[in-house]
Parts: C-alpha cells; sequence; structure tokens
C-alpha cells in the first residue's frame, strides 16, 4: 500500500496543473508546499477561496461553470466598481458567487486522513469529510459553508441598484477575510510547533539512528501486531467460550439475541467478538488523534535533532554553548528529517503498544481470570505488558525518543483502554467464562455458585419467543 501510495503521490506532483488559473494561488502556495513534502499527504486539486460574477443561459435554471461566461474573477478583495464592470458585459442571468476555500488532500492511511480531517474542523472548516474509492485512494476534502450565491440580472437586466452592489461587496471582502482567518489557522495547526534549541544541547545531539525500517522493532512489525493481534485473540477466546458453553442454558444469557423471522439468527459470539473488536478500532484510533495532535501542539525535538537539523554555529553566533536559538531557518539538513525530528512528544509507538497491551490484558484477566489456570492469565497478561513497555525502552535505547516522549505516550495509551473498559464494555463482564477446572471449581465459593444457579433458572426461558414468517423480534 505504502508503494501504491507513492506511486500516486510521484504522479500527481508531475502532472501539469490543469486548473483554469494554471497554477496554485498565491494565499495557499505554503499551505499545498507543505502538505506536498510530508510522506502522509499530497494535494489533488485546490482554491484560495474566489469571488466570481458569472453570465449564464437566460432559459438555463442551473448555474454551471461550462456553461457560463466568467464576466470577473478575482482570489482577493474586490470593489463594487468591478462588479459593475463585469455586470455591464452580461446579457443573460447574472449571478455573484462567493466561493470559500477549498482543498482535496489524498492519503497514506486512514488514521492520516482522520488526523488532517481533525485538523480542518479545528481550523474552522466544519464541512469537510473522508472518502475511501474502490481503489483504496483516501481523499480528505477540506472545505466550509460560508459562501454566498447571489442573482443580479436576468436577460442583462439589471435586478438590484448601485446601493445593493456596494452593500454585497462588502458582504464579499469580510467573506474573503474570514476565508483567509481560517486559511492562516488551518496552516498553524498542520504544521508543528517551532521550538528553539541551545547550541550544542547534549540532550539533542545524538546521532541520528535513520529511518524508522531501520528500528529493531520496525514499523510493520508494530502495526501488524497492533492490528492482528486483537482480532486473533478476541476470535479465538470468543469461539472458545461459545463452544465450552454451547449446551448449556445460559449461554450468553444476559445478551440480546436477534431472530429475524425463520431465515436468520446472529449468534451471539458473533455479536460479542464485532463489538469488543470494534470498540478496541475505535480507542486506537482515538490513542493515534492524541498522539498526532499532541506531536503537532509541542513540536518537541527529538534526541538526535541537532544531527539532522546541522545548524551552521558560527552564523548563529553558537561560540557560547548556552546561547537559545529560536530562527526557524536556523537548520541547513534535510527538510524530511528535520520535520521527523520535531514530532516526538508524544510517542506515537509507546501509546500504540500499552493501549494495545493494556486492552487485551484485561479483556484477558475478564475472560479467562484464574479459570484456566491459576498463572496463565496473569502471565500472559503481564507478558503483553513487558513486550509494550519493552518497546518504549528501545525507543530511548535507539536515541529516538526521549524519556518524557515515551511515558507521555505510554500515560495516553494506558488511560484510553482503561477507559473503553471500564466504561465501555464494563470489564467484559457481560459474558460467561470458561469453566473452572475441577481443582479451582473445589475451592470456589458456594454461596456464589448458589446464586449463580438461581440466575440461571430465572433466565433459562429468555429464548423461548412466539415466530411468524416474515417477523423480527428482538429477545432480550
Amino acid at each position: 500500500m505504502d508503494k501504491t501510495f507513492s506511486q500516486w503521490k510521484k504522479q500527481a506532483l508531475s502532472k501539469l496543473d490543469l486548473s483554469k488559473k494554471g497554477s496554485v494561488d498565491q494565499d495557499i502556495e505554503h499551505v499545498v508546499s507543505l502538505l506536498n513534502s510530508c510522506e502522509e499527504y499530497f494535494t489533488t486539486s485546490s482554491c484560495s477561496g474566489r469571488t466570481i460574477l458569472i453570465d449564464g443561459a437566460p432559459e438555463s435554471s442551473d448555474v454551471q461553470k461550462q456553461n457560463c461566461i466568467w464576466l470577473f474573477v478575482s482570489h482577493q478583495k474586490c470593489t463594487s466598481d468591478d462588479l459593475m464592470s463585469g455586470l455591464a458585459k452580461s446579457s443573460g442571468d447574472a449571478v455573484l458567487k462567493f466561493e470559500p476555500f477549498i482543498l482535496h488532500v489524498q492519503c497514506r492511511r486512514l488514521e492520516d486522513a482522520q488526523l488532517m480531517h481533525t485538523v480542518a474542523i479545528n481550523s474552522g472548516f466544519r464541512n469537510s469529510g473522508l472518502t475511501v474509492s474502490k481503489t483504496g485512494k483516501i481523499i480528505a476534502a477540506v472545505r466550509s459553508t460560508h459562501g454566498l450565491e447571489v442573482p443580479l440580472s436576468h436577460e442583462g437586466k439589471l435586478l438590484v441598484g448601485h446601493d445593493y452592489i456596494h452593500f454585497l461587496t462588502q458582504i464579499v471582502n469580510q467573506k474573503m477575510e474570514e476565508n483567509l482567518r481560517r486559511i492562516h489557522r488551518f496552516y498553524q495547526n498542520l504544521h508543528p510547533a517551532q521550538q528553539g534549541f541551545i547550541c550544542r544541547d547534549p540532550a539533542l545531539t545524538k546521532p541520528d539512528p535513520g529511518p524508522e525500517q531501520d528500528s529493531l522493532i520496525q514499523p510493520v512489525i508494530l502495526y501488524s501486531v497492533v492490528g492482528g493481534l486483537p482480532v486473533v485473540l478476541i476470535s479465538g477466546v470468543e469461539l472458545v467460550i461459545f463452544l465450552l458453553h454451547y449446551n448449556s442454558n445460559n449461554l450468553y444469557d444476559q445478551d440480546k439475541v436477534v431472530v429475524m423471522g425463520d431465515c436468520c439468527y446472529v449468534n451471539p459470539m458473533v455479536r460479542r467478538t464485532f463489538r469488543f473488536l470494534g470498540v478496541y478500532v475505535f480507542g486506537l484510533f482515538a490513542t493515534d488523534i492524541f498522539v498526532n495532535a499532541g506531536q503537532l501542539v509541542t513540536g518537541s525535538l527529538a534526541p538526535y535533532f541537532l544531527s539532522v537539523c546541522q545548524p551552521n554555529y558560527t552564523a548563529l553566533s553558537c561560540q557560547d554553548t548556552m546561547h537559545f536559538v529560536s530562527q526557524s531557518d536556523a537548520c541547513t539538513g534535510d527538510p524530511d528529517d528535520i520535520m521527523r525530528a520535531r514530532k516526538t512528544f508524544p510517542s506515537k509507538e509507546a501509546a500504540l503498544s500499552l493501549y494495545t497491551a493494556v486492552y487485551l490484558a484485561m479483556y484477558v484477566m475478564s475472560c479467562i481470570g484464574s479459570s484456566g489456570g491459576r498463572l496463565t492469565g496473569p502471565l500472559f497478561s503481564l507478558s503483553l505488558v513487558s513486550l509494550a513497555v519493552l518497546t518504549g525502552i528501545n525507543r530511548v535505547a535507539e536515541y529516538r525518543n526521549h524519556w518524557s516522549d515515551i511515558i507521555a505516550g505510554q500515560v495516553i495509551g494506558g488511560a484510553i483502554a482503561v477507559f473503553l473498559v471500564a466504561f465501555v464494555v464494563q470489564y467484559f463482564k457481560k459474558r460467561p467464562g470458561i469453566p473452572q477446572s475441577p481443582s479451582d471449581a473445589g475451592t470456589a465459593n458456594t454461596d456464589e455458585a448458589s446464586l449463580q444457579m438461581n440466575h440461571t433458572v430465572e433466565t433459562s426461558n429468555k429464548y423461548i419467543a412466539p415466530q411468524s414468517p416474515g417477523s423480527f423480534t428482538e429477545v432480550t
């Protein structure tokens, strides 16, 4: 997928600009340049916002660009004289339109698109959205709703007076000013914070560890475990529980069984599996968005920042090692490497790995507990958490993150996992556990067993419901 995205990006950036203007609008050149310099994005179309006066055919009720004459167009503020000059050339139905900033960005991954959508919404572009094509292209559309469309003439005859034209000009210019403010906010939210540094700071002079693919725990390995292990583990445990309780009267007795006429039956095991996996995926995306937002806001510098920044110490007057450098253009190294070194707090790898470990550990302990042996559940859960902690330690050992980056990422991932388990799925209690072994059963509390038997008797008839052909019944 990464190779395909790189090919798409190379083809898109090498094509000629086929827009009517033939180039990127001046007010958004910095935005387009920033996005195209990122590995996760590239732009496919854009417009900084414009005021246009279109002359359409009198017999047509729709205003279409391809069937109209453009009497006036401007990407800056306009005057009432500009509009009047355009209206003087009208022979049909003239319409004044203000079209705000719009940008289409193709994203490498869905989480990248979600981050782009979040930045757009927070910048004031409330009409933004995401689309995924059949070929796997993920497009984020950045757009807002503060447009304007007003008819001004019919069959070449002006319908309004000069005072109204002057009033409309003021409204359009106000919208243009607000449009430019939103573009500025969007750019600031996209760009990571520019932190300064101290000359020859020992905390920032570690050797460059190279791209993430050179790490001991490569991204492909981490993301495969984060994405694949929960599916295998949760599906497997649910299947085992279902098979062990298949002939039991209280199989999933606290869950809803969906029966659709005489043709369909949704197995409780399938519903539960999708429920817990759905909550996991939601938390995974939430963790990723929190981490990406934190990296953009803080702009924390990596331990190897000065190695890739390659500042000119002589030009920056860095003879004094305590001299603080705040210039945004102080670096002479590769821009992509510098951008990567400015986005380390909190650590995404630490957050995702601990989120997965804590979620699965709590799932295992709630479902298995001591039923499969007194040490099986705790040992498995401790192993998961230990591997996640080791992932963070490896990041520090390779000089890719500071300890503060790792701790912050693990706090975010662990907190989201605990919150989802505690308040959304409620410790997975709405499920029968794996039956205890005879040795464990002999030590079980007799009063608790008695309560469970009474509960089974009360709920044994919950699945009995009359059905008629074509009916839909939900039995709880």
